[in-house]
């Protein structure tokens, strides 16, 4: 038997060169992708690994072709000695096949960070743990590089910052942020439980009447929780606005029509599990599209971003407009902003980062999140 490891581009080409070099009756052991070459695993070029072996009229061939093989990938497996040849058996040979095959596994480990500048690494680890998503990572990274190649080795570790800075306003400012407009006559505010949308609405109420001395009215559905129907009341006292709470759409309706006379309603939807089809159609039998009426999707910072995701995906069905995140003061990672961000087609509107009322809300900063993650004051 003669053993051959193979990387090529394609299967075509492997069949062509596993015939050509082995024979007819050449056979496959295994197959494996992988990526090759490229820089800070960018731009790396997808391989296939074959090994494939054909027999031979000598057991002395096989481990003739084995062990060079062995010796080549710097295996640690033993090797057979000119003593055990002659004793050597067909089971013997297969069995180091099996050991090769298992060591090429793991075979496939490189130190192409070695040439990187260590303040770019850095920007990586950092990026990391803020727990940006690794592909856009690497996309601020290759961005880096495609623009500063050259130049990378010499680039200053305040120079770097700034670049990366400079990329991460790009990803955000690529977005109208914006708060409540105008022109809006009702927001509603879905999403799951505990994420702060009664707090938050309360806030926003606050920041309407107090900052730009609008009309507002409160509506709630919210009546799973009992202690949020009574935050909001405390909140509508105080802010001296109407609050009405609804059970069906006809109570909506009816909501709708004692509050025609205020600037802007702002509607609290009770954060249930949406992943239950009931819950969802619930929901949606409330969320009538109006003119000049948004819908905030509210996410928590604090929640995994794959979490975060089935979320996002579950809501999109409403007609979501604008994300607001909460909870900024309870996390130290704020990459899920860009990550979200990067992969779901909404404006970004508002940012909370406590619990005091009025205070502790604004519309996202991005020059503040930013600080946050580069570590700057």
């Amino acid at each position: 038997m003669r053993v051959k490891r193979y990387v090529v581009e394609s299967m075509p080409t492997a069949f062509q060169k596993i015939k050509s070099e082995l024979g007819q009756n050449a056979v496959i052991l295994n197959t494996k992708e992988f990526k090759q070459g490229g820089f800070l695993g960018l731009f790396r070029k997808k391989r296939i690994e074959v090994i494939a072996a054909s027999e031979a009229n000598k057991e002395e061939k096989v481990i003739k072709q084995t062990k060079p093989l062995i010796s080549e990938l710097n295996s640690s497996q033993p090797t057979i000695t000119k003593a055990e040849t002659k004793s050597a058996s067909e089971s013997d040979v297969l069995d180091e096949v099996k050991k090769l095959k298992e060591f090429i596994l793991k075979f496939h480990t490189s130190d192409e960070n070695s040439k990187i500048p260590n303040h770019l690494k850095n920007i990586q680890f950092r990026l990391n743990e803020h727990e940006f998503e690794a592909q856009l990572i690497d996309n601020i990274i290759q961005h880096i590089i495609e623009q500063h190649d050259e130049e990378l080795s010499e680039l200053s570790e305040r120079k770097t910052n700034q670049i990366v800075r400079n990329r991460l306003i790009e990803l955000l400012s690529y977005h109208n942020i914006q708060g409540i407009s105008p022109q809006t006559k009702i927001a509603y505010f879905v999403g799951p439980t505990g994420v702060g949308k009664t707090t938050t609405i309360a806030k926003l109420a606050a920041d309407q009447v107090l900052k730009y001395n609008r009309k507002i009215g409160l509506i709630t559905s919210d009546t799973y929780r009992i202690a949020a129907i009574e935050q909001l009341k405390t909140y509508a006292n105080i802010l001296n606005v109407p609050l009405h709470i609804v059970n069906s759409p006809r109570d909506f309706e009816i909501a709708i029509e004692k509050l025609q006379d205020v600037d802007v309603i702002l509607m609290d939807t009770a954060g249930r599990n949406f992943r239950n089809e009931m819950n969802v159609s619930e929901l949606k039998s409330l969320l009538k599209t109006m003119k000049q009426s948004e819908t905030y999707l509210v996410l928590s910072l604090t929640t995994k971003y794959k979490d975060m995701k089935t979320i996002a995906n579950n809501f999109m069905k409403f007609g979501i407009d604008k994300v607001l995140f909460t909870k900024m003061d309870e996390t130290e990672s704020l990459g899920n902003i860009f990550n979200f961000m990067n992969e779901f087609p909404l404006k970004p509107s508002y940012i909370t980062y406590g619990q005091n009322v009025p205070d502790d809300v604004s519309v996202l900063k991005y020059d503040e999140v930013i600080d946050r993650i580069m570590g700057d004051p």
